[in-house]
């Protein structure tokens, strides 16, 4: 009786530890975002290998798009929270696209991307996309 109370007790504290652990690695935060950019170098799976291969802004941007309200943000706003990105071929329709990392999917063959809309310096657009 007194085994299986302990058993149970180490096996909640994992749990809780578990999902602390994995829950920290889902928060936003600018500087993480920002400081993932300067990897890429127009090569998105550097960032995706540095990171054994999660990528960081995959990661982060459930809580970005939770936390803040992209659209109506200013283009200078924007920018200090995520930088600017690099140029890239895909989504010629957006201003600004953040690879943000292998799609969440079991076989994961194409890529999510946060895709960006201006009109007049002002986010119009703001959702994740897939190639």
């Amino acid at each position: 009786m007194k085994l299986s109370k302990t058993i149970k007790l180490i096996v909640s504290i994992s749990l809780v530890l578990l999902i602390a652990w994995h829950w920290a690695g889902s928060i936003f935060v600018s500087e993480k975002w920002k400081k993932s950019l300067n990897a890429v170098n127009n090569e998105k799976s550097i960032v995706w290998l540095l990171n054994g291969g999660e990528s960081v802004r995959l990661n982060m941007v459930d809580d970005l798009l939770r936390r803040y309200k992209l659209v109506g943000m200013t283009r200078t706003d924007l920018e200090a929270l995520l930088g600017k990105p690099p140029p890239t071929g895909y989504f010629a329709s957006y201003d600004y696209v953040y690879w943000l990392g292998p799609e969440r999917s079991f076989i994961s063959i194409d890529s999510e991307w946060l895709c960006i809309k201006f009109k007049d310096d002002i986010v119009i657009d703001a959702k994740i996309c897939q190639d």
